[in-house]
This record gives structure tokens, C-alpha cells and sequence, in this order.
């Protein structure tokens, strides 16, 4: 069994022949002894000393052990300042009011060595050990604040040149007079900067998310609060394409969720919605009511699936139809969003036709 040495214990008993035996069984095992002759001295110590553990005596004059226990526990739980009883009484009575105080264990008179250094060295392992889980746990606290500040700067910091980038594309297709092969191949450097700036902010947000697992701050906003960045998104990837979108849902609607999330499902919506839109079409932003939950949909006039396309993608698995196989991404997008609604308690619906368009849905529970 692994052994803590090197302790400081105080003993509390005002038997001083009592004192000197405790004191050479714990010397012998190389812990440091402190002594007090009752519970009014024992919490003077306490005042200036930080032992380890504490010997307590329950019978003494002045206060009893009992009494001196209770007030250690004032000050010092148990975890942070152990105190094993000794006493001659064995009575299940006085064994039981000493749990009551706050003992962590009992040991009885006469003092058998052996046991008493087993006694010890069991309350010792057990501070030492929540002492090295307290120390991990600050120092897994500390890697993972590293880590979200090295996320923020690398989000950060990628997400203005992947921006500016794409705004550099943009005015030589627009403004410049170039060739059409180059025209065309600066068209499609655009749509592929502007996919990629979607899938690194993607990532980023989920990796900011799973470092910190708890946190969900839900709260309630106006769906107009939200559908202005969702423009702002509309303006950078909808308005190349010449996609027109319609928002249908009321500005005052109130949204309970977390905003950055909810926020994040609808433009992985949108995202897809454009990416299988043809110019010139139209993509929709609508919400409808239940008993429990608000739904937002964003729906789209592209080519649609088939049913088993769908049961696919309900399936978690990509559907990469065949005449837009250039436009499919990962399906990362559309699993984020799941994991982000999931964190909701709530849901993603998929619904589409042939020849009709697809209407992802996001369901938001209620407040309660």
C-alpha cells in the first residue's frame, strides 16, 4: 500500500504518557508530531499551525473531544483537516456521535500501533489524493483556457484573411476586365474561398463548443435580432449567385436558445440551400408554432430528393445527388447543426421532393 510521510500531526490528549506513546509511532513512521493538553489549546494551534491531520482525544477537561470536533468543523471540513477519535469508550453510541461531529474515523484504548499507523496513513491518502486531483483538475482547467485563447486567435485571425480574400475575388470578377476563362476561374475561386471560410468557421465553432461542453447559454431574443445577421450571410453567399430570399417570419417572434448556435444551424441552412439553388431562384425563411416547440424553416426551390435520399440524410449519411456532385461538401455542416439542436433538446427536420426543392427545419423547445 502506498504510504504519506513527512505529515504534521497534531495530537490532542492531556494524558502527557498518552501523548509520548501516539508521538513514537507516528516518529517511527517519519511523520512530525505537534501537541496540545485540551481542545482550547488544540484550536489555539489551529489558529497559527496547518497540521495535517488531527488525534483527537474524546475525554479531557475544559471542552471534550466532541465539542472541540464540532468547532474544527466550523473551520476546516473534512477533507481538508481529518480528525480520527481516540478514546477508551467502544460503545456504538459514542462511535456514532463522533461520525456526527464530524470525525473521520474512531480509534480505541489502549492504542494498538499498528493499527493507529493504518488509521493515519488511510485519512492521509485520501487528502493527499483529492490534494492531486484538485491540482490536475487546475491544470487541465488551465490547458483548456489555452486552448480557447489559441482557438479565438486562430479563429480570428483566419476568418479575416480567408474575408479578405474573398472580398479581393470578388472586385477583380466584378470590376476588372478580365478574359471569360479567367472570369469564370475567378468565379469559381470565389464560391470555393467562400465554402471553405463556411467549413473553417464550422469547425472552429465546434471545437470552441466541445472544449467547453456546459457551455449553453439559452436566452430569449427577437427573430429580428437574428435574421440581420442572417442578411448579412445572405449579401456575402446568396447575392453571386443572384439567389433572392424571402423572409417570411415575424420580426417580433421571440426565440428561446442560444443565439450563436441557433445562428450557426440557420446558415449552414441557408449554406446548403444555396449550394443546390439554380440563379434567379428563391429561397425562403419561414417558422410555424407547436404546442412546445418553435420551428424555423429555410426552403429552397433546388432539384429536391428522391425518399431515399432523404431517409439517407436523416440517417446521419451524406447525399451527394448526381448532378450537383460538384456543389456537395462533407456533411459537416448538417451534422454540427444536429449536435447544436441536440444541445437545445431539440430537432432537425428534413423534408424535400423531386423536381420541388428541400425545407430543412430547426425546433426549438419552449421556454419552460
Amino acid at each position: 500500500m502506498s504510504k504519506v510521510t513527512s505529515s504534521c500531526i497534531l495530537i490532542v490528549d492531556d494524558n502527557v504518557e498518552n501523548q509520548r506513546v501516539i508521538a513514537g509511532h507516528l516518529i517511527e513512521h517519519g511523520h512530525a508530531p505537534l501537541f496540545a493538553g485540551n481542545g482550547f489549546h488544540a484550536l489555539d494551534i489551529l489558529d497559527e499551525e496547518k497540521p495535517d491531520l488531527v488525534l483527537l482525544d474524546i475525554m479531557m477537561p475544559g471542552i471534550d473531544g466532541w465539542e472541540t470536533c464540532r468547532r474544527i468543523r466550523e473551520d476546516h471540513s473534512a477533507l481538508e483537516l481529518p480528525v480520527v477519535m481516540l478514546s477508551a469508550k467502544n460503545s456504538l453510541n459514542d462511535i456514532m456521535r463522533s461520525f456526527d461531529v464530524g470525525a473521520n474515523d474512531y480509534v480505541t484504548k489502549p492504542i494498538i500501533g499498528r493499527e493507529l499507523i493504518a488509521r493515519v496513513q488511510n485519512q492521509l491518502l485520501v487528502k493527499h489524493g483529492v490534494r492531486e486531483r484538485d491540482a490536475l483538475n487546475d491544470s487541465l482547467r488551465e490547458l483548456t483556457e489555452n486552448q480557447q485563447t489559441f482557438f479565438s486567435v486562430l479563429a480570428h485571425d483566419l476568418r479575416n484573411r480567408l474575408a479578405s480574400s474573398i472580398s479581393l475575388i470578388d472586385v477583380v470578377t466584378h470590376q476588372v476586365k478580365l478574359e471569360p476563362n479567367y472570369h469564370e476561374l475567378c468565379q469559381i475561386a470565389g464560391q470555393e474561398l467562400a465554402r471553405t471560410h463556411l467549413f473553417l468557421d464550422n469547425l472552429l465553432t465546434w471545437g470552441m463548443r466541445e472544449m467547453r461542453q456546459a457551455d449553453y447559454q439559452p436566452i430569449t431574443f427577437r427573430f429580428d435580432e437574428l435574421s440581420s445577421k442572417l442578411h448579412l450571410f445572405a449579401e456575402m453567399h446568396l447575392a453571386r449567385h443572384q439567389l433572392e430570399l424571402i423572409n417570411e417570419i415575424p420580426a417580433k417572434l421571440d426565440v428561446y436558445g442560444d443565439f450563436d448556435l441557433v445562428f450557426a444551424i440557420l446558415r449552414n441552412f441557408l449554406d446548403n440551400a444555396q449550394k443546390f439553388s439554380e440563379p434567379g431562384s428563391r429561397i425562403w425563411l419561414q417558422s410555424r408554432d407547436e404546442p412546445d416547440f418553435l420551428c424555423i424553416t429555410v426552403k429552397d426551390e433546388g432539384p429536391g430528393m428522391s425518399e431515399e435520399q432523404v431517409a439517407q440524410l436523416r440517417q446521419n449519411g451524406p447525399v451527394i445527388p448526381q448532378d450537383t456532385i460538384e456543389r456537395a461538401g462533407s456533411g459537416f455542416g448538417l451534422q454540427l447543426s444536429r449536435s447544436f439542436a441536440a444541445r437545445h433538446g431539440g430537432r432537425i427536420e428534413i423534408a424535400s421532393q423531386l423536381g420541388e426543392g428541400s425545407a430543412f427545419t430547426l425546433c426549438l423547445p419552449r421556454k419552460s
